[in-house]
C-alpha cells in the first residue's frame, strides 16, 4: 500500500477501518489495475522477441552457408 495515497490510509483509520479493510478496499484495485497493464506487455514483448529471434536464425542460417558453402550438409546433398 506504499504506492496509493497516504490519505486514503488517515480516511480510512479515522473511520475505523482494519488494515486488511484498507488493503481490499485501497490495494487490491490498485494491484488488479497494474495487471490489467502488464499482462498485455508481456504478450507483446513476448511476440516481438519471437519474431526478432526467427529473423536473426534465418539471417544468421543464409551468412552460415553463404560463409561455408564447402562445408557439405546432409541437407544440401539430396
Amino acid at each position: 500500500m506504499t504506492s496509493a495515497e497516504p490519505e486514503f490510509e488517515v480516511v480510512l483509520r479515522v473511520l475505523g477501518a482494519r488494515r486488511t479493510d484498507a488493503l481490499l478496499k485501497v490495494g487490491l484495485p490498485y494491484f488488479f489495475a497494474s495487471l490489467k497493464v502488464a499482462i498485455p506487455l508481456a504478450i507483446a514483448g513476448r511476440i516481438t522477441v519471437g519474431a526478432m529471434a526467427m529473423a536473426m536464425y534465418g539471417q544468421f542460417a543464409v551468412i552460415g552457408k553463404r560463409t561455408t558453402g564447402w562445408v557439405r550438409r546432409n541437407a544440401d546433398a539430396n
